[in-house]
């Protein structure tokens, strides 16, 4: 079954051609860059620095981060959580994709919302890849979705 979709405005962090981190806003793709893409950080001044660009953002045609918005079509799906904050275990997410058969997974930590905006690669590194936005079971979904 080919799941509900919709077009949404993305926001991707580049450095060159290359896209390190997306989100829904600006301010989210910022926040994922500045705390937890291992590429962002100056390599001067950190002492594992090996996979760091820089913390410089371009202008013109420079070496810098750059932010890029555009528009997306993302699939909906469906989630499950496995953990328990509550027993102070470790939560994960998980979904399967639904185009190449991959089960993915990410951490969540206390106060994660849903729906969740992933992508999948298909076991490529070419430029196919699809977005999902991840719906947890039982969780109310808006009117039209399955």
């Amino acid at each position: 079954m080919i799941p509900d979709s919709e077009f949404i405005t993305i926001y991707k962090i580049l450095w060159g051609n290359k896209s390190y981190v997306f989100g829904r806003s600006e301010e989210e793709a910022y926040e994922k860059l500045t705390n937890r893409c291992p590429a962002y950080g100056d390599p001067e001044n950190e002492d594992d620095a090996r996979y760091m660009l820089g913390t410089k953002w371009a202008s013109n045609s420079e070496d810098g981060w750059r932010i890029e918005s555009q528009e997306i079509e993302v699939k909906k799906l469906h989630g499950h959580i496995y953990g328990s904050f509550a027993k102070n275990e470790i939560v994960h997410y998980y979904w399967k994709c639904p185009v190449c058969n991959d089960t993915n997974s990410g951490d969540l930590e206390e106060g994660d919302q849903f729906p969740r905006l992933v992508v999948c690669h298909h076991r490529s590194d070419d430029q196919q890849k699809t977005y999902f936005q991840i719906y947890i079971n039982g969780q109310k979904k808006e009117s039209g979705q399955n």
